[in-house]
């Protein structure tokens, strides 16, 4: 099946790109991203980055597209030396820019994410950035010693959708801002997964190259990225500590690649040598794998946020270990134990395979779980209206800036109420198009800087022959039309947006395009004339030197009896390309106004003018 066949998805269809970036994440995603392919009205393309692209763990995009569903893009993550802070937090800005170029090209109407991984709020970013609505799932959680409860709660500011797992939660997102209608309570994902058929113990030794010993523990321990006493090595040395006077078998994942995650994957394999007759390890078990295994253990171990969601409907007790998880809500088969000591740590794993313990945990209501999770997860991403739809590609817009102006010097970047000029211009641009349908047109380098600050691929330039006083707007629009068309960039109109008119809005072009068919030669904004030629607009006579009205027999006495007249205000042309091509902006016949507010006309050309609209910008302002 191939997500990406833009003739396979029609024009109807919701088109909804999936971020996956761990095999844990993938396994929650799975079931979403498969049934949401499914239905008639969505297309899906995943788009996976961080581990599922590093060979040290295999490679796991081949499980991805083992489900059925193919790859749309690749992010990739290089992650260097110990995985410290500085390392992951460069990392995640090569993953910022490669969601941007991802989403570029596959213009999806929404983003679906889940979690707290900084990974995943640098894909938000990007589509926040670029105006894509998000769906975030499993938000409103506390885990107070990490810094993924912080990124958590970012996404949820960056979202629009929210998939909650519990109630509470649910509350949460509202009380941080979050329009009630706009939160649902869905239950925990990973619950609703369990449900499904798992590997029998033969099936599940067979995949993992060894057997299950009976009384095994299952451990998986993630860096506490808050902790300031200790670093992650040296709690998990403590934690090793306590399995000592435990003395169990353990089955041991890694962790994911938070900071210095390294530390701990150097002492698993270092624990597993030293200890080979009752130590097995695999880098990652992968949803299914996981909820398989959690079949044939006796408790899970460590600081994973899946010991608190998903282990409880399993049945055995989780002992969960440190500040990572802690907040939020838990089965009473959960123990918590905060402290380090090994001794009490040691304490606490003995209790949790208590015989009092382990019926506790047969008998435990899971607090994140609903019957119906996946389909209302599903039915939330394929119908939340969308407040702005992904710009539509059809309109090549062109912001026409020369670096030369008498009238005011430099004036395309000159501050204007304290933002350079053309900046009002882009920003409306960029809420209305793709960047790759926005072209600044400029032959200033200092302007295209600008340009890119602003947030515009700048890597077209105007030939100096067409950026003189005396050349022509109708040869600058179509140098630039030739050149996206040169580059694959299909279009059916031009959009040409003047630096001149900053109190243009995005509702103004809209409108304008609106209005737009293909049988006119142009839609141009206009605006009420000052003066009105059949009422107060003269010419003077050959013959005699005395005025005379411009039209009509010069009767009219009041102005609102005349016909209107309308000038063009110079904020917006939308342009159809064979007209232009045909013949300048004068000899067009077929030229459609759209009227815009004087408010919204004003076209930079004096000083006069620039203080007015810096006196207007100001004041709404």
């Amino acid at each position: 099946m191939n997500n990406n066949s833009a003739e396979a998805s029609g024009a109807s269809r919701r088109h909804i790109a999936i971020i996956t970036s761990t095999r844990a994440d993938w396994g929650l995603l799975s079931p979403i991203a498969r049934s949401l392919s499914a239905r008639s009205d969505c297309q899906v393309s995943i788009i996976a980055t961080n581990m599922h692209l590093d060979p040290r763990l295999g490679n796991t995009v081949e499980e991805i597209e083992a489900d059925g569903l193919q790859i749309a893009a690749r992010v990739a993550m290089p992650i260097a030396g110990e995985g410290a802070a500085a390392d992951v937090a460069r990392a995640d800005a090569a993953c910022m820019a490669g969601m941007a170029d991802a989403f570029e090209r596959l213009r999806p109407d929404m983003v679906v994410v889940l979690g707290d991984r900084s990974e995943i709020l640098a894909a938000a970013l990007a589509a926040t950035i670029m105006r894509l609505p998000i769906a975030h799932i499993a938000g409103g959680e506390t885990t107070s010693g990490a810094i993924d409860d912080a990124i958590r709660h970012a996404i949820t500011q960056l979202s629009s959708l929210h998939l909650t797992s519990t109630e509470p939660y649910r509350q949460k997102v509202i009380s941080m801002g979050a329009d009630p209608a706009t939160v649902i309570n869905t239950g925990a994902i990973g619950v609703y997964s369990s449900q499904e058929p798992l590997m029998s113990r033969q099936e599940l030794e067979a995949s993992l190259g060894f057997a299950i010993a009976p009384g095994t523990l299952l451990l998986t321990y993630h860096p506490a990225t808050l902790d300031t006493e200790a670093t992650p090595g040296q709690r998990f040395e403590q934690l090793l500590a306590a399995l000592d006077l435990v003395g169990r078998p353990l089955l041991i994942t890694y962790p994911n690649n938070d900071a210095n995650g390294q530390q701990i994957i150097d002492r698993i394999k270092a624990y597993q040598q030293a200890h080979p007759e009752r130590v097995n390890v695999v880098p990652s078990l992968g949803h299914r794998r996981y909820l398989s295994a959690l079949k044939y253990v006796d408790a899970v171990v460590g600081n994973s946020s899946s010991g608190i969601v998903e282990v409880p409907s399993a049945g055995i007790p989780t002992i969960d270990i440190g500040p990572r998880q802690q907040g939020r809500i838990a089965a009473p088969s959960v123990i918590h134990c905060l402290s380090h000591d090994p001794e009490k740590i040691a304490a606490a794993i003995r209790r949790g395979l208590s015989e009092e313990m382990r019926d506790i945990a047969a008998q435990a209501v899971n607090p994140y779980y609903k019957p119906n999770t996946l389909q209302l997860i599903v039915d939330a991403i394929a119908t939340f209206p969308l407040q702005k739809s992904q710009p539509k590609a059809d309109t090549l817009y062109i912001i026409p800036a020369r670096g030369g102006s008498k009238g005011i010097p430099h004036k395309n970047i000159k501050p204007l109420a304290g933002k350079p000029l053309i900046c009002y211009t882009i920003e409306v641009a960029l809420k209305l198009a793709p960047l790759s349908h926005i072209i600044l047109s400029t032959d200033d380098p200092e302007i295209a800087r600008v340009g890119r600050e602003a947030g515009l691929i700048v890597d077209y330039m105007r030939p100096a022959e067409l950026a003189t006083d005396t050349s022509g707007t109708r040869e600058v629009i179509i140098d630039a039309m030739d050149w996206a068309e040169s580059r694959g960039v299909v279009f059916d109109k031009v959009c040409l947006l003047q630096p001149t008119s900053p109190l243009r809005t995005v509702e103004d072009v809209e409108r304008c395009l609106e209005l737009y068919t293909p049988d006119v030669d142009m839609v141009v904004s206009v605006v009420e004339a000052t003066s009105n030629p059949y009422y107060n607009c003269f010419e003077t006579s050959p013959s005699t030197g005395f005025l005379h009205i411009s039209k009509g027999d010069g009767m009219l006495t009041r102005r609102q009896d005349a016909p209107p007249a309308w000038e063009y205000n110079g904020a917006v042309y939308v342009i159809n390309p064979e007209a232009i091509r045909r013949s300048p902006f004068g000899a067009m016949q077929r030229r459609r106004p759209c009227v815009v507010s004087r408010d919204h006309s004003i076209d930079l050309d004096t000083p006069l003018d620039w203080a007015v609209a810096e006196t207007i910008i100001n004041t709404m302002s």
